[in-house]
């Protein structure tokens, strides 16, 4: 009954504690990455979340003058419970050691509780508990007090959560960093592009004042030849003007030929370029990614073994 009521209580917590998680995993975007990483690490607004603290009646101690100036410790729940059967026994077991009881019972009780004993001397458990708990104020520990109160075995318990905490806060760093470290990686892409598309843009530009200087060559060379056959013959003029002609055409074609050459290089350039950029960026991108992965990885053991701690210290208990 006791191990059942106990998964009972933490089965009521875990909810409370342990973070809602994929089941499959996120879409392959930036945005649920994000919201992955964000998850994995703390709340959404990016701060840990805080672990909800449960303190159950057993952990509440109750301190008062037992039997002389003896200081001892026991829980509330048992101290009520000793005192409403010392109330309960009949007169014919009434000897001394229902007197110690009755005592010890009387000294640990609160002063309200004591009145009302004087009063009402046939108090069950259910009564006390009833009476007790709108009268009696909780006790507030001093600063410290808390700390000076835990145990020795408390100490892994503690330990664990710390790393845990310490690794979850390492996790949500890296993941940071693999996030910058993306939009870096996408920023220099972007770069790389421009400058190729700038690039290609100025090796256009010249090779259109190349061809517009070869054309203005050509057109001055069929001037000079024509203006040196004006004395000429008829035919042999004729003859002229169609060689002036042909060799203009011959040179045009041949500055068609150059364009179409350089524009083949540079498209050539250019392509070879955006390959290496892509290939640089698949590259980063798997690293990053790999980075992401063993974060991941580093922050679910973390948390397992933190989670692992905690159920630990709840069997010890």
């Amino acid at each position: 009954n006791g191990s059942s009521g106990h998964d009972e209580r933490e089965a009521a917590v875990l909810p409370e504690i342990v973070p809602a998680v994929f089941t499959i995993g996120p879409h392959d975007d930036k945005s649920s990455l994000e919201k992955y990483a964000v998850l994995l690490t703390g709340d959404s607004d990016g701060q840990v979340a805080a672990r909800a603290k449960t303190i159950g009646t057993g952990r509440r101690p109750c301190a008062g003058y037992c039997q002389g100036h003896h200081r001892r410790r026991n829980p509330l729940y048992r101290l009520q419970h000793d005192y409403g059967r010392t109330l309960q026994q009949p007169p014919a077991f009434q000897g001394s050691g229902h007197r110690v009881r009755t005592k010890r019972a009387r000294s640990i009780r609160p002063p309200h509780l004591q009145r009302q004993r004087q009063g009402a001397p046939r108090y069950g458990r259910v009564e006390i508990l009833r009476v007790a708990r709108p009268q009696s104020p909780r006790r507030r520990p001093k600063p410290g007090a808390s700390r000076r109160r835990q145990r020795p075995h408390d100490r892994p318990r503690r330990e664990a959560e710390k790393e845990g905490e310490a690794k979850q806060k390492i996790a949500k760093i890296n993941a940071h960093t693999a996030k910058l470290r993306t939009r870096e990686i996408e920023i220099e892409r972007e770069l790389n592009l421009e400058q190729i598309a700038a690039e290609r843009a100025a090796q256009h530009k010249d090779a259109e004042l190349q061809r517009g200087v070869e054309e203005k060559r050509a057109a001055m060379e069929l001037e000079r030849l024509r203006a040196t056959t004006v004395t000429q013959a008829k035919i042999a003029r004729e003859s002229e003007q169609e060689k002036a002609d042909a060799d203009f055409y011959s040179r045009s074609k041949q500055a068609d030929a150059h364009l179409v050459n350089q524009q083949a290089e540079a498209d050539a350039v250019a392509y070879s370029k955006e390959r290496a950029a892509e290939a640089n960026l698949n590259a980063q991108r798997k690293q990053a990614e790999a980075d992401f992965i063993v974060a991941q990885k580093h922050a679910e053991a973390g948390s397992s073994r933190a989670e692992g701690g905690r159920g630990h210290q709840g069997d010890r208990q």
